[in-house]
């Protein structure tokens, strides 16, 4: 999981590898305000991570993979990047920020892409001001017996 100091332009890489005896999975969750990111990578298994990019200053690229676990990732809207993710049976939500258009190429086998609560087939889908937008972001993701949402109703979480 990444993680940056508010405030600062510089970004830490943390890693957390919970224990616990209860059935509760590990949880973590990172606000990325003020961040001048590249490139980011997160990973979500066997639990649920909880990132908050809407405030980056910049970001370049982002890449996710999520097996058997939940994450819940806010994108931000000043800068252009590209993103990649992959889900195993888990489940993504993705949301954008006002002023950010999404362009994503999914692919699915056993699982299910959409856009506030309406399915994506495999494909390509671009959000109605993705030409227009001041910011643009190019994603692709791939779910197998999963489930991403963008913009989901009521929110990421």
């Amino acid at each position: 999981m990444a993680a940056a100091t508010r405030g600062t332009s510089s970004c830490r890489r943390a890693t957390s590898r919970a224990w616990s005896s209860s059935s509760r999975p590990a949880t973590g969750d990172v606000d990325l305000a003020d961040a001048r990111l590249g490139d980011v990578s997160l990973t979500a298994n066997a639990g649920r991570a909880v990132v908050d990019a809407s405030g980056a200053a910049a970001l370049r690229s982002v890449t996710g993979v999520v097996n058997v676990g939940a994450m819940s990732l806010d994108l931000p809207a000043t800068s252009d990047f590209t993103g990649s993710f992959t889900v195993g049976a888990g489940k993504l939500d993705l949301c954008t920020a006002p002023g950010l258009g999404l362009r994503v190429i999914a692919s699915d086998t056993g699982g299910n892409v959409s856009s506030r609560g309406l399915d994506i087939d495999s494909g390509q889908w671009e959000s109605s001001d993705y030409r227009t937008a001041p910011h643009r972001a190019d994603l692709t993701v791939h779910v197998t017996f999963g489930a991403v949402d963008i913009n989901p109703i009521g929110g990421c979480k």
